[in-house]
């Protein structure tokens, strides 16, 4: 029987373009204060590539190569203070709560976390009911990875999240249309031994389209 002196194991992930869609809800507490709450769901699909080979103590070698798909559920719950420094710009602060699922091979691993974030953003007139928007903050997520055969997985989340939008104020329906990007990056730091996953990046991008109407 041969045995194998060395393994090599490698998998990559593709994720196709998705939507991610949800409600924002914000109450103001005082001119200056106010409490805002946004809810996210989205679904992803994708394929996973996995490689594997072996070197034999015969110094005989094998390899191999194989595709799953893959399919994600993300959920972010935001709830944010936001403290108005004067009518451009705010500061805010605030706490994250993410879900994502991982389903592939018919296995699924779930990804949670929980955290602080801190940011502040601008909103500067372009010209009558018309605006630019800019947002950018920090968070830290402690997040669990379970569900493999490892069992659970602690780790250290350290993310930013950017925005650039132009908004138009419609007055007569109190309502205002944005269009803009959006980039967020978490970056996950292991506090369990050889989870195989430190300092790896989750990137999100794309096109954000939102409508808020105000009474």
């Amino acid at each position: 029987m041969k045995n194998a002196t060395s393994e090599t194991f490698n998998q990559s992930f593709s994720i196709d373009p998705g939507v991610v869609v949800g409600p924002l809800f914000s109450i103001r507490l005082s001119d200056r204060i106010s409490w805002a709450n946004a809810l996210l769901l989205g679904r992803y699909t994708g394929t996973i590539k996995t490689t594997q080979s072996y070197i034999y103590d015969d110094a005989t070698s094998w390899s191999g190569s194989g595709t799953s798909s893959l399919t994600v559920w993300r959920g972010d719950l935001d709830s944010t203070l936001n403290y108005s420094l004067n009518r451009y710009f705010k500061v805010f602060g605030g706490l994250k709560c993410m879900y994502m699922s991982y389903s592939f091979d018919s296995s699924t691993t779930l990804n949670k976390g929980v955290g602080p974030g801190l940011g502040f953003s601008a909103s500067l007139p372009v010209m009558d009911n018309f605006f630019a928007l800019f947002n950018l903050s920090g968070l830290y997520l402690r997040n669990v990875l379970s569900g493999g055969d490892d069992g659970d997985m602690w780790f250290n989340v350290y993310g930013v999240n950017s925005s650039l939008s132009l908004a138009y104020y419609f007055p007569s329906l109190n309502l205002t249309a944005s269009a803009g990007v959006r980039y967020q990056q978490l970056r996950y730091m292991e506090s369990t031994a050889n989870t195989g996953v430190d300092n790896t990046d989750d990137k999100f991008y794309g096109l954000v389209l939102s409508l808020i109407y105000t009474f």
